[in-house]
């Protein structure tokens, strides 16, 4: 038994290193603009080795001490740091840096627990140089095991949760989001430019019913227009598209309603585009999610999402590179123009559009010698409307 166990350990840093080099191999192969579902069926096949691999190696450790601590306990948080740093280094340093840094460490690491194994015994066997192999549970490795299992580990990853999604959501809307005690909070911004102001409200597609009916209070309506968000689909490209509603309703909430129906007094215009405009391949993309949201059953939508990845697939990096430019960018342009438009006529322009479009267009308009003025903060999502549905 003990014998298996030191191979087993001896399989692990193998797998460790295997992962490393197989995930730093293939972001170097992305970065130098190639790809492959061989590769990436590889990279996932590995990574998940790991993951499905670490339970069993903190098992050996805690009934022998053929599992040495210096490296079964080191392995095992590196295993999880990896995991879970991925999300603070991808907003810093985006995708490809961020894989390799931790992929390099990986495979540093288990080299290095090769190299120091080959100098110790003169050979490759994990833990052969321990020299107590029996078999016993360790209470304190028992207890140390099941209290990083069962409390520190779930009060970890907790915070590292609610902490890096609050980081995603500041810097991916430009500060127009974040996460409060209260629940998902959105900003509203006011941009000056002499007698012009151009006032920026984040917002998400379902909120609480109070703070949608209080997005205009405070706001006149003489010398105001509101340039409302929502692509237009005129000749019924994207057929059967889906709106919030049944997400809205299962959380208690409501689906956000247009500012031409809510916006009682207000001038209202289309800021948006129509999705003639979008490339063939997002709309491809956009017919495949909503035909899952649109799946009857288990059956057919296991069967749908199974093509929508198959579809993805293929280039991942530029089907995305060009959905974004489609669904952001290219929009945000367009929302520009309509508002440097609108104030020809009016002083006054209410900007109501989904926050991640707010970082880009306050850039623009800045660039325009707009002048931002403090945020004021409206709780659109609370804890205890989505918690008290359970």
């Amino acid at each position: 038994m003990v014998r298996l166990i030191r191979l087993l350990l001896t399989a692990w840093i193998g797998l460790l290193a295997l992962d490393a080099l197989v995930n730093v191999i293939g972001n170097l192969w992305s970065v130098l603009g190639g790809g492959g579902m061989l590769l990436d069926s590889l990279r996932s096949t590995t990574s998940l080795g790991v993951m499905a691999m670490c339970p069993w190696v903190v098992l050996a450790w805690i009934v022998t001490p053929a599992a040495p601590s210096r490296i079964v306990v080191p392995s095992a948080v590196f295993v999880v740091w990896n995991a879970c740093a991925a999300l603070p280094l991808l907003l810093f340093l985006g995708l490809a840096p961020t894989y390799l840094i931790t992929y390099t460490l990986q495979l540093g690491f288990a080299l290095g627990v090769a190299a120091a194994t080959y100098m110790r015994t003169g050979g490759w066997i994990v833990g052969s140089d321990t020299a107590d192999g029996r078999l016993a549970i360790r209470p304190l490795r028992s207890l140390a095991a099941a209290t990083l299992v069962f409390v520190v580990g779930p009060t970890v990853l907790a915070v590292h949760l609610i902490v890096n999604t609050d980081l995603a959501l500041r810097t991916y809307t430009g500060g127009y989001a974040r996460l409060s005690g209260d629940g998902l909070e959105f900003a509203t911004r006011t941009l000056s430019r002499g007698d012009e102001a151009v006032i920026l409200m984040g917002m998400v597609h379902i909120g609480e019913r109070d703070t949608y009916a209080s997005l205009l209070h405070g706001v006149p309506v003489e010398g105001t227009v509101i340039v409302e968000e929502g692509v237009s689909d005129r000749d019924n490209v994207l057929k059967g598209a889906v709106g919030y509603s049944k997400v809205a309703k299962a959380l208690g909430l409501q689906e956000q309603q247009p500012m031409s129906v809510t916006a009682e007094g207000y001038d209202v215009v289309s800021g948006d585009v129509d999705v003639s405009s979008f490339s063939p391949a997002t709309l491809e993309l956009l017919g495949l999610v909503f035909s899952i949201q649109q799946a009857d059953d288990a059956q057919q939508l296991a069967e749908r999402f199974q093509a929508y990845a198959a579809h993805v697939a293929g280039d991942p990096d530029e089907m995305l590179s060009t959905l974004w430019d489609d669904i952001l960018h290219a929009r945000n342009r367009h929302l520009h123009q309509r508002i440097l438009d609108e104030l020809d006529d009016h002083e006054r322009v209410v900007v109501p559009w989904g926050a991640y479009h707010m970082a880009e267009l306050s850039q623009m308009l800045e660039e325009d010698g707009f002048e931002p003025g403090p945020p004021s903060w409206r709780t659109f999502i609370r804890w205890r409307t989505v918690l008290g549905r359970r």
